[in-house]
């Protein structure tokens, strides 16, 4: 009697430690703001990491991972290993939370065995993580686990793996190799990639970064060289390949070469003349060095089609010296002195080369790039979630979908009208049937609409 009691108050005491600790956890997540602790299920307990004094609502890295499993599953243990030995790496790996159906004793044992990582305790699934998993289209009652959530600084989840994968932390997190530097002290960054630049005798743009993190939407600025136009930034690990901007796809280090060519070389030396002969005698024209007639120097292009994110260069034959570029709208198509065109948000815009006194024009039309369906499932009987990339240059999207794969009868459109709304839920649909489904965004331009083109088509077999 005497020993069970013993083991009843020590388990007492060691609740009634986790609830403070809790509570000093929450105290300090509001203040930092780093975690948000609103939605969790009361009860959890929560064990701080500590470095120095430090806790996990003391460091503000851009990346966060949160990831959630049972104390029992080996991937769990394969997980909390590969994340141990991240740490050990130099990775920053701070935001370990691991939700698990356990109790507080095993739960504490649990925690000796990983000390590194912080452990919340929840006797249900906690509900910070459905909210999270809400942002990648999944809703219901159930999921696998363990579960690894990569946050961004806006706390939007832009990485994630379960089960048997979440071994692979590593990859999930950073999308590189361990012990690849990305700056500043030898410490790789989760999600930070450096750019080496070439100048090759140029001057470097001050605005162009040494080094972005995943997510990061970039454009690429034109260093200068007397003498020279820039002709583009050409990545060095794909031999003709040329790069205007750092998009979010973009997971890797990155090394450039400014590519420039060489301005043709104007003569200060007036061309011969002769005098006029006196009245009376004949007379002889002056020689001059030959111009390029009219017909001669031609704009490559007098119209041209854009996707956002895509460049192409306009060149202007037959002329000789400098030639000036403009655009008549840089919000929707910059252009450089090079002539490079790059598109920057659906429209429509003039590119205008002037030389010589005269103007040469191109009209430009760039359109919304192509959708992508991230998730496409019937959670609930008689409808299906569609959830797609946000397009930030865009206005809004259209979802199509059809019983027919050719989109050939029973066609509907879904127009959502707004770009920060990525996912919709297509109701009213026959329970049993299975329907395709595909996404376009749209732009608008002083009152006109541009479609970019569709999504590759998903089919989903709607619940019954």
């Amino acid at each position: 009697m005497k020993a069970k009691k013993r083991e009843w108050l020590g388990a007492l005491c060691a609740v009634l430690f986790c609830i403070l600790a809790f509570g000093s956890f929450r105290m300090e997540a509001a203040a930092m703001n780093v975690i948000s602790t609103q939605g969790l299920a009361e009860g959890i307990i929560v064990y701080p990491y500590q470095e120095a004094g430090k806790k996990l609502t003391d460091y503000s890295e851009k990346r966060l991972v949160l990831a959630y499993g049972r104390t029992r599953c080996p991937n769990t243990k394969a997980m909390l290993l590969k994340a141990a030995e991240l740490r050990e790496k130099g990775y920053s790996v701070q935001g370990i939370l691991m939700d698990v159906d356990s109790s507080a004793g095993e739960l504490a044992s649990f925690k000796s065995a990983y000390p590194e990582l912080v452990v919340a305790h929840d006797g249900s699934y906690n509900s910070q993580m459905w909210s999270l998993l809400k942002q990648l289209g999944v809703s219901g009652s159930s999921t696998t686990l363990p579960l690894a959530l990569v946050l961004n600084e806006q706390r939007e989840v832009i990485a994630w793996s379960i089960g048997s994968d979440t071994a692979g932390l590593e990859t999930v997190i950073t999308g590189q190799e361990a012990g690849n530097s990305s700056g500043g002290g030898g410490t790789a960054v989760p999600g930070r990639y450096t750019i080496t630049y070439h100048l090759n005798g140029g001057i470097q743009n001050p605005e162009n970064p040494e080094y972005y993190y995943a997510g990061d939407t970039i454009v690429l600025q034109d260093p200068t060289r007397e003498g020279y136009t820039f002709e583009g930034w050409e990545v060095d690990q794909y031999p003709g390949s040329y790069m205007i901007a750092i998009y979010p796809i973009y997971h890797e280090d990155f090394s450039l070469t400014a590519r420039w060519r060489k301005n043709p070389e104007t003569s200060d030396t007036e061309a011969p003349t002769t005098e006029a002969p006196s009245s009376g005698g004949s007379s002889a024209e002056s020689p001059s060095a030959p111009k390029p007639s009219e017909e001669q120097v031609k704009i490559s292009k007098k119209t041209a089609k854009l996707t956002v994110g895509k460049s192409l260069r306009l060149r202007l034959s037959g002329a000789k010296g400098t030639v000036s570029w403009k655009s008549s709208a840089s919000s929707v198509v910059s252009v450089s002195s090079s002539g490079l065109i790059k598109g920057k948000k659906p429209g429509k815009a003039a590119i205008t080369a002037s030389w010589n006194g005269k103007t040469y024009k191109c009209t430009v039309t760039v359109n919304p790039a192509k959708q992508k369906i991230v998730y496409a499932k019937s959670n609930r009987p008689g409808s299906t979630l569609i959830r797609w990339k946000k397009d930030r240059t865009a206005k809004g999207y259209q979802i199509r979908y059809s019983t027919s794969k050719s989109f050939r009868k029973n066609v509907k459109t879904v127009t959502v009208t707004k770009y920060s709304t990525y996912k919709r839920t297509v109701s009213k649909l026959k329970k049993g049937k299975t329907y395709y489904f595909k996404v376009r965004s749209y732009g608008t331009y002083r009152g006109k609409k541009y479609y970019g083109a569709y999504s590759s088509t998903v089919k989903v077999k709607v619940r019954k």
